[in-house]
């Protein structure tokens, strides 16, 4: 699963350095196929995209060539930042460098944690790379109407956050749908910290010399947060709720980015996924193991949370399979 750290409020360029690099990594450990950033202030903005967050040294270092270090960086890192979105990627499609967070044209800058597919009527939109989240930002940046998150629902099925930056308008927006890890801290400040993983939350905040007052909290499902970030610094403007995507995605995209493989039926899975799924909180990482218990694979140590089924669906399936193994 992707991961995404998102900072908001007032922050210096040293801060926003060392939150880079230590995000950095936390992140490399698992989330392998990409690394990037936006940071954003009143005065500039810059973003970095990486294809091995393992090469990462920091923003601006000349890389010796000798080193795998393929790498897109522009803009300079102001000297004050009022948002942040930084991703981890573990990719369900092509790894390339085109495909890492965040995807940026005409100002926006957008990253995205999880699966999404097209269900809206006609073609869908089309990545130069086969990347999902960018099909959605192609969509996002065509789309006229405001109403945009609300349209979701009829043209987009999956799950995951978002993390938006919109430098035209001057905003930053964190999304969360029914399912998928987002959790928020804060400073005495009023800077706000979103992340994937509540553990990276504090540990990001530490190494920036920030001083939560909070505990990391989960974010409520199906919201749309918005800041303004054009001012001195950035600031809550509005909580909403969000209908989010049509009904979950379940293929061997949404398998991989949960960290299991489908069993010999996929349906069996579906429903016990949840009951056969073993963690151990001493493994890092932890291992997920699939309902036929055939097949352990590396799984990040944050577990997404599964996408809520029909409970007639279920138990229409589970007593087809019951009758199945009595026969």
């Amino acid at each position: 699963m992707c991961k995404l750290f998102i900072a908001v409020g007032k922050f210096s360029r040293e801060q926003v350095l060392r939150m880079i690099s230590e995000t950095n990594g936390l992140f490399a450990v698992t989330q392998r196929d990409g690394f990037g950033f936006t940071a954003y202030g009143p005065k500039g903005v810059a973003y970095g995209r990486y294809l091995n967050p393992e090469s990462y040294c920091g923003f601006g270092v000349k890389i010796p060539p000798f080193i795998n270090a393929i790498q897109i960086e522009a803009g300079e890192i102001p000297q004050v930042v009022t948002a942040l979105v930084i991703h981890g990627r573990t990719s369900t499609n092509k790894v390339v460098i085109e495909n890492c967070h965040p995807f940026h044209s005409k100002g926006i800058h957008l990253a995205h944690n999880g699966v999404l597919r097209w269900v809206g009527d006609g073609p869908g939109p089309k990545a130069k790379n086969g990347c999902d989240t960018e099909e959605f930002f192609q969509w996002w940046l065509h789309r006229k109407t405001i109403s945009k998150w609300a349209a979701t629902n009829k043209h987009w099925s999956g799950y995951g956050v978002f993390g938006v930056i919109d430098t035209g308008a001057k905003r930053l927006t964190v999304a969360k749908c029914g399912s998928g890890n987002l959790y928020w801290s804060c400073d005495d400040k009023d800077n706000h910290l979103f992340s994937t993983s509540g553990h990276d939350v504090a540990h990001v905040a530490r190494a920036a010399g920030i001083s939560l007052v909070t505990k990391s909290v989960s974010v409520m499902p199906k919201t749309v947060t918005e800041f303004a970030i054009g001012g001195p610094r950035g600031v809550l403007l509005s909580n909403e709720r969000w209908c989010g995507f049509a009904d979950s995605v379940r293929d061997s995209a949404w398998d991989r980015s949960m960290g299991v493989r489908p069993s010999y039926d996929t349906r069996w899975s579906r429903v016990h996924s949840r009951q056969t799924d073993m963690w151990d909180d001493n493994l890092a990482p932890r291992e997920a193991v699939n309902p036929s218990k055939a097949i352990s694979v590396p799984r990040d140590t944050e577990r997404e949370a599964f996408p809520d089924f029909d409970p007639d669906i279920e138990a229409q399936i589970e007593s087809h399979l019951n009758n199945d193994l009595h026969k």
